[in-house]
């Protein structure tokens, strides 16, 4: 009767520790959400040219304790207009250091020529505008934003039947080579042309047209180039993939077309 009795109580115990157990697990495995503070604000339609969605890139100005925590947000949007609401900061179940910024990619959708209204919620705070549509841009207007910062209001549409890229490179001697590399590509038909100033999504045209080299390179020289190209991609490749195997370590070419395809010498 005794060990009965004993044998009973263990019984219930372990049950105990089950239940605690899991109500335990489903606590921890509760992911917690931090309230939005700024945002910035970046846009960029897809490719190839003229024929992809718009897409809205935000990052918060905060940095979080883990990589990649998602900005939770809804999304509405059609002919009558843009509604956006960013709601908080989502924590992941997998915490990989060191932290940074939340992030969300939203696709907008294509849109056609025209005026839309456009509202961009960031937690309480509503900033109302329009997105104008042209043949040859997006421009966003929003009178005094809160809480929302944009890298650029206007972004020049990419133009069908271009090629753009850098060539960087830490020693002068390799600028011989680097011209060598860009007349390769003008021999099998590349056109030099230049754009309308300004952001371009994915990258940046001066004040003369030329593409700006971006920043986090690492390498001390760059040459920059864009050309009218309506050629075979695959020539193109083959010249990159030449100067890397026969100027290994001398340089990287990066590569783009507005295909929407890249390739790099490395």
């Amino acid at each position: 009767m005794k060990n009965h009795m004993i044998k009973k109580t263990l019984n219930a115990v372990i049950a105990l520790t089950i239940v605690v157990f899991v109500l335990s697990s489903c606590k921890n495995n509760k992911l917690d959400h931090f309230p939005l503070s700024s945002v910035t604000m970046k846009f960029a339609e897809e490719l190839p040219a003229g024929t992809g969605n718009l897409h809205f890139y935000f990052m918060t100005d905060d940095d979080y304790e883990c990589q990649g925590f998602p900005i939770r947000y809804e999304q509405q949007s059609d002919e009558l207009g843009i509604n956006i609401y960013l709601k908080d900061v989502e924590e992941i179940s997998t915490c990989i250091t060191p932290g940074g910024p939340a992030y969300v990619d939203i696709n907008i959708g294509n849109f056609m020529s025209g005026s839309y209204a456009l509202s961009i919620k960031v937690g309480d705070i509503e900033n109302t505008g329009t997105l104008t549509v042209s043949e040859s841009q997006y421009i966003i207007s929003i009178d005094n934003p809160q809480m929302l910062t944009l890298v650029y209001d206007t972004m020049q549409r990419v133009p069908e039947n271009i090629i753009w890229g850098v060539v960087a490179y830490n020693l002068p001697d390799a600028a011989a080579t680097a011209n060598a590399y860009l007349d390769s590509i003008q021999n099998v038909g590349a056109q030099p042309t230049t754009l309308a100033p300004g952001d371009y999504g994915y990258f940046q045209a001066d004040t003369t047209g030329k593409i700006v080299a971006p920043d986090d390179l690492g390498y001390k020289y760059t040459k920059t180039y864009v050309y009218n190209y309506d050629q075979s991609w695959e020539t193109l490749v083959g010249i990159v993939n030449y100067y890397s195997i026969y100027n290994p370590h001398t340089f990287i070419i990066y590569l783009y077309n507005s295909e929407g395809q890249r390739h790099t010498s490395y």
